[in-house]
């Protein structure tokens, strides 16, 4: 390979694409709070979460003041007040006591089925925020970035691909997977094509159940097999254990039919018996680039630009991180790193795959705030995040013949650098809900 493409920095990338991405995701979460009936939705979920708290805690404080004032007749009426008392009367404290118990609960039991039906609501309302962005949109530009053609079945983008890419069916390609079954239907493929080039691409899911004895469990696995209803048989607990990848597959058209290999394979873990490191230079071996036909390889190894561009690409993808946009992220590491990148290149057909804490491209996620701007924010970092990790991985393949053209647009970069650099603008809907956490 003579030429490269320039591997664009994460910040570079970020500010070619920022302006045009936010402005498409402001512009959807804009006409979701401009539907009334969402801004209804909205308002009642909130207005009920409140409510249902605030009664839920008066009756509670009821409760315990009515406690306190039993208390205070059992044990310390008998030894400061006479018996002609009003508390020390059974026919004054008695009715007073049930009256008190009967509006407690009164209080508390409406309290918190409003408040469980307010974040059923808000779950609800939060999940249809993200909706109402298609990524579709998104992820279709992005292609069209790279100077690829979104491709979906019989041309219609309504109509999602769901069936699962053909080589991570069967696990046994992947010896770290071979126990464990690809989830299908779940995750939709994303696929892109030029004239002379064809990739798709897609989050997946591999499941490994099995059955253990309970008295060999922890107590956190047990407690967590039990949130998760597991079935149990006997003394036995049905465990399963999950593990999320992102896989990649394109077609080679431009690479010779005899050029197989594969490459970062330490673990000897997908492999093919056979494959042997083509040499022992320190470029080879930090590849870890092996193949059952070194032949076909010796021209492409002679250049020596292919194996440095590898290494340098390999090197930026170790310190690349995923956004992990979860709930939970806010008390665990947002960002985490790329883990068990593979690649496998046969018969003009390349798989790249590496394991993932969270979807790429799906952008389905639980919000934590109702805010505007922060819903924004979210959402653009996320798929610029992912977008940028894709973009990396991609460029695994430019050695091979498949070419990813980026034009750099200067004017829409220094735009965007300037509305990064304003002061935050007047939030227009001010009368929204102020909550940001449940």
């Amino acid at each position: 390979m003579e030429k490269y493409n320039l591997i664009l920095s994460k910040e570079k990338f970020y500010d070619q694409q920022f302006l045009a991405v936010k402005n498409t995701v402001k512009e959807k979460i804009n006409n979701f709070y401009a539907d009334k009936k969402n801004l209804s939705k909205l308002y009642l979920s909130h207005s009920g979460f409140w409510a249902g708290l605030s009664i839920f805690c008066i009756g509670l404080l009821l409760l315990s003041i009515t406690f306190l004032l039993f208390c205070l007749i059992l044990f310390w009426a008998p030894n400061h007040l006479s018996e002609d008392a009003w508390l020390r009367k059974y026919n004054n404290y008695f009715p007073l006591l049930i009256s008190l118990i009967t509006l407690s609960l009164a209080m508390i039991i409406p309290g918190s089925i409003t408040y469980w039906f307010a974040i059923k609501a808000k779950k609800y309302v939060k999940a249809n925020v993200i909706s109402s962005i298609n990524n579709r949109i998104l992820v279709d530009y992005f292609f069209k970035y790279f100077e690829l053609t979104p491709q979906y079945l019989d041309g219609d983008s309504s109509n999602i691909n769901y069936e699962s890419i053909n080589f991570y069916k069967n696990t046994n390609n992947i010896k770290d997977l071979k126990n464990y079954n690809l989830i299908t239907q779940k995750y939709e493929m994303y696929e892109a094509r030029t004239r002379q080039q064809y990739i798709k691409m897609q989050n997946l899911l591999f499941r490994k159940t099995k059955w253990c004895q309970l008295d060999n469990l922890s107590k956190k696995v047990y407690k967590k097999a039990l949130k998760n209803k597991k079935l149990f048989y006997k003394d036995r607990i049905e465990i399963t254990e999950d593990e999320l990848y992102f896989g990649i597959a394109a077609k080679l058209i431009n690479l010779d039919k005899n050029v197989n290999l594969t490459l970062f394979d330490d673990k000897d873990n997908y492999t093919p018996d056979g494959y042997k490191l083509l040499n022992e230079s320190k470029q080879i071996m930090n590849l870890n680039l092996r193949s059952s036909n070194s032949n076909a390889l010796d021209k492409w190894v002679n250049d020596s630009n292919n194996l440095q561009y590898l290494i340098d690409l390999k090197n930026t993808i170790n310190k690349t991180t995923i956004n992990v946009p979860d709930k939970k992220s806010k008390i665990k590491n947002h960002y985490q790193k790329i883990d068990n990148l593979g690649m496998l290149i046969r018969n003009q057909e390349a798989f790249i795959w590496f394991k993932t804490p969270f979807e790429l491209l799906d952008m389905h996620f639980e919000i934590y705030t109702f805010k505007k701007d922060k819903l924004v924010d979210l959402y653009v970092n996320k798929i610029l995040d992912d977008a940028y990790v894709v973009y990396l991985v991609m460029q695994l393949l430019t050695p091979f013949g498949f070419d990813i053209n980026i034009k750099i647009n200067d004017i829409e970069v220094q735009e965007a650098n300037r509305k990064k650099e304003q002061t935050k603008s007047v939030d227009l809907f001010k009368s929204e809900p102020k909550e940001e956490d449940d």
